[in-house]
């Protein structure tokens, strides 16, 4: 079963294309000059034949390298740039990054894989793996690369993610889904699959038969209830993150003073030359306030992200799978027995029978990834989002401690004038 209703899901974090942003901004305008310097070197050097070359390869190749260096970040920055996934009934549309607006319907899909980044012989990264997704459109076939992941914790999110694309563009066969791992609570007169519920007996909703509920089985849905309701306050804020054309907007104005940090310390550097007062020190301190003003925006922006990660983690791995059919329960995505019901305001349910915790209202096509044999913890999910919060909040103290540092450093480094 295909989404009641638009889901957004994101598609690139944008943590690549931050820390890509920042060595770029980094190492651009040194390598310029690395290169420039040695352009001028063997132009102020005078004719030696056939040395002039090799002279020119030895003092140019770390400018070079390092403008390389720089130029391959700043474009994997704005490739990897924030996205979502933006999906509904009939297909799915791209918010933000390369593809924004772009839209693909799912029987357009022809094939949704998993392979490895390309590479050049300049390239570090050994595991850039990419969604790709080939489709068809207007009888012509096309390819869109839609995200990527270098880390290995990522990249399992990638992996889920291209599962949930391919099973939704698979056709609703409207066949409903079996539980071989979890012994549940049946009809005794039709055998249907029924509901748990905390009371003695249970009327059958297909045969109106009366079924007895088991101690034992009430018992492990009272402890459910329990401590179910524990997430659903961080659950309901991860649903309502802002999207990606936010987050983009805010990557734009990030880059605009990470890019600029170094011209602006060569304009000084050069007025102060020409005033005769630049000194060493006055050097070192501008080179400290591109240094602090690359790293403080970047500890700024990157706290904004832990929260797109946790939600495509819990949108993917968590979501229950939905009814069949209006008036059907929830299923448990890892053993897909049904799920209690709960009162409208409830987000988490916890699976009687396995207790993996589900969250509801997420309606994706689970077909290719349910019924998994380990699954951490919603829980554990949230607390390390909540810890990986912590950290990042703390950088970001010591980020804007940064930006303030690139204040004094600049002033300073433009002395009295």
């Amino acid at each position: 079963m295909r989404a009641d209703r638009s889901l957004r899901l994101p598609l690139q974090i944008g943590t690549s294309s931050l820390l890509s942003l920042a060595r770029g901004s980094l190492f651009a305008v040194p390598g310029i000059i690395l290169f420039s310097v040695a352009v001028v070197i063997i132009l102020w050097l005078p004719d030696m034949g056939d040395a002039s070359g090799y002279i020119f390869l030895v003092i140019g190749t770390p400018g070079f390298v390092t403008c390389g260096f720089a130029w391959k970040h700043l474009k994997r920055a704005r490739a990897e740039r924030p996205s979502d996934l933006l999906v509904t009934r009939d297909g799915f549309s791209i918010d933000g990054g390369p593809h924004h607006r772009r839209k693909l319907a799912w029987a357009d899909i022809v094939r949704v894989q998993i392979e490895q980044g390309p590479k050049s012989k300049d390239d570090d990264d050994s595991d850039l793996r990419l969604i790709r997704v080939d489709h068809m459109e207007r009888g012509y076939e096309g390819s869109l690369v839609l995200a990527s992941a270098e880390r290995a914790g990522e990249q399992q999110s990638l992996r889920e993610l291209a599962a949930t694309i391919e099973a939704a563009t698979k056709p609703d066969t409207g066949a409903k889904p079996t539980a071989k791992a979890a012994n549940l609570l049946t009809c005794s007169g039709c055998s249907a699959a029924l509901v748990p519920a905390d009371a003695a007996t249970l009327k059958c909703p297909y045969c109106e038969h009366d079924v007895a509920v088991p101690d034992e089985l009430r018992a492990q849905l009272r402890d459910a209830l329990a401590v179910q309701s524990r997430p659903d306050k961080a659950i309901s804020k991860l649903l309502v993150q802002p999207g990606a054309t936010l987050v983009g907007t805010l990557f734009v104005i990030t880059a605009g003073f990470m890019l600029v940090a170094w011209p602006v310390a060569i304009v000084l550097m050069g007025l102060e030359y020409a005033r005769g007062t630049l000194t060493f020190v006055h050097v070192l301190f501008l080179i400290g306030f591109v240094a602090s003003s690359i790293l403080g925006f970047y500890g700024v922006i990157r706290t904004r992200l832990v929260d797109r990660r946790a939600l495509r983690l819990v949108a993917i791995e968590f979501a229950a799978v939905e009814p069949a059919k209006a008036g059907e329960p929830y299923r448990c995505q890892r053993c897909l027995a049904p799920l209690p019901a709960l009162a409208d305001a409830k987000i988490v349910a916890r699976c009687v029978y396995c207790s993996a915790d589900n969250v509801l209202g997420i309606h994706l096509g689970r077909e290719a990834s349910i019924a998994r044999e380990e699954s951490q913890s919603l829980e554990r999910a949230l607390a390390l989002r909540k810890h990986e919060r912590r950290v990042w909040r703390a950088f970001t103290i010591v980020a804007v401690g940064l930006l303030v540092a690139s204040w004094f450093s600049l002033r300073f480094g433009i002395g009295a004038h």
